[in-house]
């Protein structure tokens, strides 16, 4: 009996000492606000490489070629064209990392390889 009761509460701190890793998924996300790194970039309303405004930010279904059947989600974030040397354009995985920029002398600068397969508007700027 004892051994059984050392067996479960070995087992329950096991249970209370792991941590899971917590998958960042965006397939819900449908306001800027629901990812703080998104809210920021509305909240920031400029491009940092440039001082570019923001216009717009889409959600987007993508795969990384297009014979690719794998979709994954990401944003797809546009300033306002100001300069030949500049990214105007990005496109960040759910954690809020840039897999893609387009624009400036490069044009495309990462993952350029990426079909998007279908977007909704999350922010317009006014």
């Amino acid at each position: 009996m004892k051994n059984r009761q050392f067996i479960c509460a070995a087992v329950l701190l096991l249970c209370i000492g792991c941590k899971t890793q917590e998958l960042v998924s965006c397939e819900d996300v449908s306001k800027t606000a629901d990812m703080p790194w998104l809210a920021s970039i509305v909240q920031t309303g400029v491009n940092p490489a440039g001082g570019a405004k923001l216009e717009s930010i889409d959600k987007i279904v993508y795969s990384l070629d297009s014979t690719s059947n794998t979709t994954h989600v990401g944003f797809f974030v546009r300033y306002e064209r100001k300069c030949c040397d500049i990214p105007g354009s990005y496109i960040y995985d759910c954690d809020g990392k840039i897999i893609t920029t387009y624009g400036g002398i490069l044009v495309c600068s990462g993952e350029c390889n990426i079909k998007i397969r279908s977007n909704t508007n999350l922010y317009t700027a006014k």
